[in-house]
């Protein structure tokens, strides 16, 4: 897990908003390198595992995404709660990402996406492939699913599952 800055929760009230305010603007840069740091240790995986060249700036941090939409409707309709739920995340400094098991764990996955149009051909030639570092044991097969069809593939790993109610989400508010 990577370390983010921190905000004591003891200051003074006058300074406090000042204060929260600089945090959160150092939070945002962090959280942004963590997510151009995260690209490109997943776009190395991809090649690794699933020998597929994708190139860091090709992946979209739906994670990130989501959490921007969040923080500008909260900035929109600035309710009591809905004002101190968003602070309590600065405050905490939390990543930008999805807890597996939140209040368990820090545990968190950030998630991605990449699109791109591939020729037939070469998804029959991806179709079943057996990829992964063999000299670390890994074996991978390469399982290709209609998109239509994720849902039901993909019901029993979490990951999956989150990555496309995030996908679905973004699309249906126009951010992907």
């Amino acid at each position: 897990m990577t370390d983010l800055s921190a905000l004591a929760r003891d200051v003074v009230n006058s300074s406090a908003e000042e204060i929260l305010k600089v945090a959160a603007d150092d939070l945002e840069v962090e959280q942004e390198r963590v997510v151009a740091e995260h690209a490109h240790l997943l776009a190395e995986l991809i090649r690794e595992e699933l020998g597929m060249d994708i190139r860091a700036e090709q992946l979209t941090c739906l994670s990130a995404l989501a959490a921007e939409l969040d923080a500008e409707e909260q900035t929109r309709q600035p309710g009591p709660e809905q004002a101190q739920h968003h602070r309590g995340d600065r405050d905490e400094n939390l990543p930008r990402a999805m807890y597996p098991s939140a209040g368990g764990c820090d545990e968190h996955i950030t998630i991605y996406s990449h699109e791109r149009r591939v020729p037939r051909a070469q998804l029959e030639a991806w179709s079943g492939k057996l990829t992964g570092l063999r000299d670390e044991g890994e074996k991978i097969t390469l399982k290709l699913v209609p998109f239509a069809q994720l849902w039901r593939a993909g019901a029993r790993d979490a990951k999956c599952l989150a990555a496309l109610a995030l996908y679905e989400g973004l699309k249906r508010e126009g951010r992907l």
